[in-house]
């Protein structure tokens, strides 16, 4: 009951312009209520709402700074989705802090909280050079296999498309020890579909490694139509009487995929991103590393037609409403006023029996 009530009271401050002074005094469980309420559903100042945000990924409290951060995917995946005519602008002020603490929790020692600011990032603009490297150089020095998988996928997803992300991939496929991490890897390398790490695929899937195997066949199988060069690898495994029959059976339903082009389907989907404000990010040369952690990945969904890039800066960025249903905005205050007051009378009620 007390977790509904501070729900409750969560969203009514928020829906009543909760300014930043007011979001640091509060207590950091309250702060993580406001946040994983969607803000950015119940405050129409985008100024008001990007304050709040930059204040939750500076807070003290590693609980409250992942929760901004898996807020702030949220957001970015929101915008990027959101056909261009959908409501409020960010403007370049606004827009430049929030980037900057997104940039600075790559450094984090929460690598759940690396994991979320380095998919906000890959989310916040189209493939941008300083961003792509920021990335790449965090992945690299990176110790948990999720966070350097998660991060890759997210920039994917993105658009960015350098051999570099898939030859990391591939190296993570084979190394990790988190059946989860694999299982990542192998959906990223299909959905790449990076031609010349193929044969490489393929050496995978004829070895003893059974788990590697039935990963790169998987892999190979996202490629569709583009892994025709391989049938024969393919027939070879069919019919060798050294290999497990779940192997050879896989090996099958994967040449027919190729044969028939056509995919399994799609285990994750990219989405169309455009630039949203001028990068400028600070060095994230001095990294604080942890070697454990996990969080899930935001899932990544297609919801609109992104505008194209017109190469210029704008001092505007329109704002998407990224999940379902609409929800009334701060006219509807006195509602959750009613509910909060009969939610704390319930509780006085039940302490008043005892």
């Amino acid at each position: 009951m007390t977790r509904i009530i501070a729900f409750f009271l969560a969203q009514l401050l928020v829906a009543n312009a909760l300014t930043e002074e007011e979001f640091t005094r509060l207590e950091p469980s309250e702060k993580i209520e406001i946040l994983r309420g969607r803000p950015d559903r119940l405050i129409d100042d985008t100024k008001a709402l990007l304050s709040l945000y930059s204040s939750a990924l500076y807070d003290e409290s590693s609980d409250v700074r992942l929760a901004a951060a898996q807020a702030s995917v949220l957001l970015m995946v929101g915008v990027q989705s959101a056909p261009v005519s959908a409501i409020p602008a960010f403007h370049p002020e606004d827009t430049v802090v929030f980037q900057h603490r997104l940039a600075s929790l790559i450094n984090d020692e929460n690598p759940a909280v690396r994991m979320a600011a380095s998919q906000a990032l890959a989310y916040s603009s189209s493939p941008n050079k300083e961003i792509e490297d920021l990335l790449m150089n965090a992945v690299e020095a990176e110790a948990v296999d999720e966070v350097k998988i998660s991060t890759l996928t997210a920039m994917s997803a993105a658009g960015y498309e350098s051999f570099e992300i898939s030859d990391l991939a591939l190296e993570i496929f084979k190394s990790t020890q988190d059946s989860l991490v694999q299982h990542q890897s192998w959906e990223l390398l299909g959905f790449l579909q990076d031609d010349r790490l193929l044969s490489k695929l393929i050496i995978i899937a004829k070895g003893n490694n059974s788990s590697l195997s039935k990963g790169a066949l998987l892999a190979i199988a996202g490629y569709g139509e583009n892994a025709d060069e391989i049938k024969p690898h393919l027939l070879e495994i069919i019919n060798s009487s050294d290999l497990d029959t779940e192997i050879i059976n896989l090996a099958e339903a994967t040449y027919d995929f190729i044969a028939m082009g056509k995919k399994p389907g799609p285990s994750m989907q990219a989405i169309s991103t455009r630039s949203l404000w001028p990068v400028d990010l600070p060095d994230q040369s001095d990294r604080s590393i942890v070697s454990e952690g996990h969080t899930e990945i935001a899932e990544v969904i297609e919801e609109g037609t992104a505008a194209e890039p017109n190469g210029e800066e704008s001092s505007e960025v329109v704002v998407a409403e990224p999940i379902e249903e609409p929800v009334e905005q701060s006219s509807d205050w006195w509602l959750w006023l009613i509910v909060a007051v009969v939610g704390v009378g319930g509780v006085l009620v039940l302490r008043l029996k005892k």
